[in-house]
């Protein structure tokens, strides 16, 4: 199993998927010795992994470098034909409300075979990782860092997105609205962020961007939409996932 953490990783090192340009996805470890260590306990969880014929969620050693370490072993359980989990099998669908990841269990990681395509409110619970694309037709909420992540290894289209925590993306990263909910927000991307708004406190990463606003002054989001939206954030999020507003052209 060390053989194939070993192989996954110089392939992420060499070549990431979507990615065009390059990016340290494998984060550094302190030491040769601590990076070892890593390998040596994600070799255990993906000799876990393998001995399952379904998919049953992840638990992460201590001490890695998250979502990097996801991102890694997932490689490896899909290089090595591991069982992934499966959309509608290994998510909770209530109304339009699909929960990904471990039901009840945020310390767990969920590895999703993609492509996905999802519409409606998308939650995550736990880390959640794709294999493939991630397309969501309404809204995605990321969650907060210190319960989830989402990493996906290829492009991510979406049309709402609340990004609270850590979300890495190998590829693009393509959003109609683009809600930064938190400080510790954490974005990395191996290609284009673009958006047609976004909606930020705090924003340092490259982007495409035809305007940003804060939460708390919307009003050239708000005259932008058609019928007269909410000035309510959440409310206006909502609304606009459902495809109850429009952009005025």
């Amino acid at each position: 199993m060390k053989d194939l953490i070993a192989t996954a990783d110089e392939e992420l090192r060499n070549h990431v998927p979507g990615a065009s340009k390059p990016y340290r996805w494998w984060g550094e470890a302190s030491s040769r010795e601590a990076e070892q260590r890593w390998q040596a306990a994600y070799a255990e969880v993906l000799a876990h992994a393998k001995a399952n014929e379904t998919f049953v969620p992840l638990e992460m050693p201590e001490g890695r470098c998250p979502p990097n370490g996801e991102m890694l072993l997932a490689w490896a359980m899909h290089r090595s034909g591991a069982a992934l989990a499966t959309f509608p099998e290994c998510a909770t669908v209530e109304g339009d409300t699909i929960r990904l990841g471990a039901t009840g269990d945020s310390e767990c990681v969920t590895v999703y075979r993609g492509p996905l395509s999802l519409r409606g409110t998308v939650r995550l619970t736990g880390t959640v990782v794709v294999v493939g694309d991630l397309t969501v037709d309404g809204h995605l909420i990321d969650g907060w860092s210190s319960e989830s992540a989402l990493v996906v290894i290829g492009h991510e289209r979406v049309k709402v997105l609340s990004a609270c925590g850590d979300h890495i993306v190998s590829g693009d990263l393509d959003a109609e609205i683009l809600h930064i909910d938190s400080e510790a927000t954490t974005i990395a991307h191996g290609g284009h962020v673009r958006a047609r708004a976004m909606v930020a406190e705090y924003w340092s990463a490259d982007a495409d961007l035809p305007f940003v606003v804060k939460p708390d002054a919307l009003q050239p989001l708000l005259e932008r939409l058609t019928p007269k939206p909410p000035d309510d954030l959440d409310e206006l999020l909502k609304r606009y996932a459902r495809d109850e507003l429009t952009w005025l052209e």
